[in-house]
């Protein structure tokens, strides 16, 4: 973390970067005891909402004109990268993520992504065969259910105290937001925020496991044509 972030707390990151001789300890206790417990601090739980315009955009009078970067406590931020860690050198490493999934994978892009995806319909188009394409995902963090959450944390067998801890912290978290010269606060439930320690990789195990739903539904399509649609090419 940059040493100089503005906190939402007070607590810049250089504090804890330059004191770590005496804050070690104590911070360590701290995010044992949030982990064991599945507790989240009062103080970790509200993020400070700040909207960025999308570049490019003509009309900047609607809400998805503009992206929601949610700032919390380096505290928390430090505890969500222990955590993300545990699931990127864990569990995901037991179970590896899909070798075709490009979002947040290390060495792969949009870039990688349009790439592969050339490739298929060039290599279609010289066989002189048909390429189908479905494209359906939008605002994939803040339509993600807690259902999908919790389903894809025991598909991957998460510890129980890290599986109570990553859902406490998505269902307490509540949101401040300046609305002109009045400051709202909402609690959020099943939102993973823009920003946070551990929205890329949870949206990674979530978007894995629908890989393969979508293949089997797939194959159930293909399969149902098959049985249907071939005995009338037969005749």
């Amino acid at each position: 973390m940059s040493p100089f972030k503005s906190p939402e707390d007070g607590i810049f990151p250089a504090l804890l970067q330059k004191n770590s001789t005496y804050l070690l300890n104590p911070i360590k206790c701290i995010y044992r005891a949030s982990l064991a417990l599945g507790y989240i601090p009062i103080a970790w739980r509200i993020a400070r909402v700040a909207f960025i315009p999308k570049p490019g955009k003509i009309d900047y009078t609607t809400a998805k004109s503009f992206r929601p970067i949610s700032l919390t406590s380096f505290l928390l931020k430090g505890l969500e990268k222990l955590v993300d860690r545990y699931l990127r050198d864990g569990p995901t490493v037991t179970l590896p993520i899909h070798p075709r999934q490009h979002a947040y994978q290390a060495g792969k892009s949009t870039e990688s992504a349009l790439y592969q995806l050339v490739c298929r319909i060039e290599r279609a188009l010289d066989a002189k065969e048909y390429t189908l394409g479905v494209f359906f995902f939008e605002g994939a963090f803040d339509n993600t259910t807690m259902d999908s959450i919790r389903t894809v944390l025991d598909d991957w067998k998460v510890h129980r105290s890290v599986r109570n801890w990553i859902i406490a912290l998505i269902k307490e978290r509540k949101i401040c937001a300046k609305v002109h010269d009045d400051i709202m606060h909402l609690q959020i439930e099943a939102y993973q925020p823009q920003g946070g320690g551990l929205s890329p990789t949870l949206w990674s195990m979530i978007a894995d496991s629908l890989q393969f739903m979508l293949r089997d539904m797939l194959m159930m399509v293909l399969y149902l044509s098959l049985v249907l649609y071939y005995p009338l090419y037969v005749r």
